[in-house]
């Protein structure tokens, strides 16, 4: 079945895919597009990869080399403007490209963004790396490996980062998406938790960061656990977290669409980011009993629960949650550290606060009894 896609889509899965080597003969041929658009000729790469390709992979040994067969379907995408669908490009099952490497080349040249494919049971073809080591010198290589770079920072990080420009909000979890840096707020955050929930960030066998946001912190403390699981009631919130560890080839960390109370499965350490005033505030507005969340978390964690958020229900607080509601004084004095720590004092004790780096905001840190 032959199906539409995203030219963004179509190499995120064929060209740089997560976990697999990239494909430099299309970045070889997209060279090639970009030199014949500039000189008339193609790149002189171009014609080494080809020539190499027709001696070693050919399954025809007649089969010659014809220089003028790309040229034609570069000034055929060049005059069109557009895909045809009548010739989709050939992808495996697992995802991995059988042909069509020029047409993606010429379609990233002159930015055509809807393609067409077609999955076959055919196995996608040449992606190690090995085999260009043979043929190309290191210089070579290396030319390949910056147009790698600047493509990706063309298709990948330049839309990411104009997407993580449309979502600054919360001001609290902004980051630079091409070096993982943190910006802003999410600084003094990162260094409170640092000072004050080191058990959180010396990691462990798996962490749950329940209201992961845009996914830095999870992000942040990958390589101190086994798996890092975020959940976030947000969808585009998660999808952007899971794009921006795509980019980057971060494999052990993972972003889920869910609220607290849709996760099951607990975790070695649970760190709850600034969303308890949210939950209590929930509580408020459907009668439930206060503090469930509380028990809810506590349920999760196996062995450390680090709460970060507010502990006063102010004015600010007010005007922060999302289900707005008319709250009683004794409602709004009832939402302190302690009664936080009070609803699992069964199963947890209190071993440290500290500053959180946001306003009057906290870091409760916990360890199960």
């Amino acid at each position: 079945m032959i199906t539409k896609t995203t030219l963004s889509e179509l190499l995120d899965r064929t060209v740089w895919p997560m976990g697999r080597c990239a494909r430099h003969d299309v970045i070889i041929r997209y060279m090639g597009v970009e030199h014949y658009m500039a000189t008339g000729r193609l790149h002189p790469l171009y014609e080494k990869l080809a020539a190499a390709r027709l001696a070693t992979l050919s399954r025809n040994p007649a089969a010659v080399y014809d220089p003028e067969r790309f040229p034609r379907t570069i000034k055929s995408f060049r005059d069109r403007q557009t895909f045809q669908p009548d010739t989709p490009i050939i992808i495996d099952s697992i995802g991995r490209l059988v042909e069509g490497a020029h047409r993606i080349a010429c379609c990233m040249f002159f930015g055509i963004e809807d393609v067409w494919t077609e999955t076959h049971d055919r196995k996608g073809g040449v992606e190690h790396f090995d085999w260009f080591e043979k043929h190309f010198t290191p210089a070579e290589l290396q030319a390949v490996s910056d147009k790698l770079d600047e493509l990706r920072q063309r298709f990948v990080f330049d839309p990411l980062a104009a997407e993580a420009e449309a979502l600054e909000y919360p001001p609290n979890h902004q980051y630079d998406v091409r070096t993982l840096e943190p910006r802003g707020l999410l600084v003094d955050r990162l260094a409170c938790l640092r000072q004050h929930a080191p058990e959180m960030m010396e990691g462990g066998v798996d962490l749950l960061d329940v209201g992961s946001n845009k996914g830095l912190i999870s992000i942040c403390l990958r390589d101190c656990y086994t798996h890092v699981f975020g959940y976030e009631p947000l969808p585009r919130w998660v999808d952007f977290a899971n794009r921006v560890c795509h980019a980057h080839g971060i494999m052990n960390v993972y972003f889920c669409v869910g609220a607290l109370g849709e996760i099951t499965e607990p975790a070695d350490v649970v760190y709850a980011g600034h969303f308890n005033h949210h939950c209590y505030a929930q509580e408020l507005k459907t009668g439930q009993p206060t503090y469930t969340f509380m028990h809810q978390l506590a349920d999760l964690a196996q062995r450390i629960l680090v709460l970060d958020g507010p502990f006063v229900f102010s004015d600010a607080t007010l005007a922060a949650v999302a289900n707005k509601g008319e709250w009683t004084p004794e409602q709004r004095a009832a939402f302190t550290l302690d009664s936080h720590t009070a609803a699992i004092s069964n199963d947890f004790r209190l071993v440290r606060t500290g500053p959180s780096g946001t306003g009057p905001r906290q870091i409760a840190v916990y360890t199960r009894k």
